[in-house]
């Protein structure tokens, strides 16, 4: 199989002096942090980066996840922008794999994100626990700091019911 061309694509952050390499890529837009990186050794921001990625991430993780958003992605510079993309909003945007946060830590991340944070998605899976009045009055809470929350349980998710041909 041939690839001919490539929209868009996201990689994987395994340590600070991978930044300056991932800004000379035009077409990646989304990056995976690892848990190696450490918020003071960020001495360069992402460029073309608006989507971080935190996989697993529980709430004595905050902190730290919060202030590596803040050191790594873009500052929001809408008048670079086409007319068309001006929203007067922050751009960005962290997604939530596999997390591990109680309502509390939930809290902790809308409360200190970086206003520079346009939206949080967070992937939902069968181990959490948030209630739908829980996840109400996140959303509440998001929508007072301009944070767009998406609840999103993905199509891979549970294949149980599912008919399988033989």
């Amino acid at each position: 199989m041939k690839m001919t061309s490539v929209e868009d694509f996201g990689l994987r952050l395994e340590k600070t002096t991978d930044v300056a390499e991932l800004n000379s890529l035009e077409k990646c837009n989304s990056v995976a942090v690892s848990r190696n990186i450490k918020p003071e050794d960020i001495t360069e921001r992402l460029k073309s980066v608006h989507s971080i990625t935190f996989a697993k991430l529980q709430d004595d993780e905050v902190a730290w996840a919060v202030a590596v958003a803040e050191k790594l992605l873009p500052e929001t510079h809408q008048d670079r922008l086409p007319a068309h993309l001006r929203t007067g909003k922050a751009l960005n945007q962290l997604i939530l794999k596999r997390w591990f946060l109680t309502r509390s830590g939930l809290e902790e991340l809308l409360n200190t994100s970086d206003p520079n944070i346009a939206s949080i998605f967070l992937e939902v899976h069968e181990h959490h626990t948030i209630t739908d009045e829980e996840k109400s009055k996140l959303c509440e809470l998001a929508g007072q700091k301009g944070i767009e929350l998406f609840w999103h349980m993905p199509k891979f998710h549970d294949n149980r019911g599912i008919k399988r041909r033989q």
